[in-house]
């Protein structure tokens, strides 16, 4: 038989697991719906008089046993929350790379060069994986694209270059424009003629480095001096 002190003890550690898995599955139906479901917690918790009940009866073994099941739901509280911020994450990139009002906004930059057209554009807190993905819905929508986007965050900048495989053919090589743009931002990057990325901690000189990108792209395009 256990005494008051510890049979309170694990009442109010299993009060505290029930509450975070309360709101965590809370969070997670609210925030994801159906992309969730797989996560959600439906671990047994068991209640104030349960573990009362088992305690006084089962002393020792009991001691044991709530110990060991509250440390797996607390585990699990932490597993499944660092899954419910990967998901997360995941439909904010698929949303953002889908993301009509964007896209468009991207395309109104353009500039023609009567070979090609290149569009820019600067994020905050976009990963490499983002941008690859807007650049690939951008390069759908229109074809002859060069399509340079950055992305800035607390520690550094960085950029994604691609382009359809006909403007490779009139002298556009990512790998090559990535590296101007790397050295402005400290950094460094490569690629392939049609995609490329890089960055660097110098985020202060992002728009002087896409700019940089263009003005060569345009040279190469036209054969004109920018």
């Amino acid at each position: 038989m256990c005494g008051p002190a510890v049979i309170e003890t694990f009442q109010n550690r299993f009060s505290e697991l029930t509450e975070s898995v309360q709101n965590l599955n809370l969070k997670i139906k609210s925030e994801l719906g159906e992309e969730g479901t797989k996560i959600l917690i439906l671990s047994f918790i068991p209640g104030p008089d349960e573990i009362r009940e088992k305690l006084e009866k089962e002393g020792a073994s009991a001691v044991s046993f709530f110990r060991d099941l509250s440390e797996n739901i607390a585990t699990k509280i932490e597993e499944n929350t660092s899954s419910f911020l990967k998901i997360k994450k995941n439909l904010a990139e698929r949303d953002f790379e889908n993301n009509t009002s964007v896209i468009e906004n991207v395309l109104a930059s353009s500039v023609d060069t009567g070979i090609g057209k290149i569009v820019s554009a600067i994020f905050e807190d976009k990963d490499p994986n983002s941008l690859k993905g807007l650049s690939d819905n951008l390069k759908v929508r229109e074809k002859n694209l060069l399509v340079i986007l950055g992305s800035r965050n607390s520690e550094n900048a960085s950029i994604v270059i691609t382009c359809s495989s006909e403007l490779t053919l009139k002298g556009i090589h990512c790998g090559n424009l990535i590296k101007t743009a790397c050295e402005l931002l400290g950094g460094k990057g490569g690629g392939r003629p049609d995609m490329a990325q890089g960055g660097g901690k110098e985020k202060q000189n992002l728009e002087s480095a896409i700019a940089g990108v263009i003005n060569e792209a345009k040279q190469i395009l036209t054969g004109e001096r920018v």
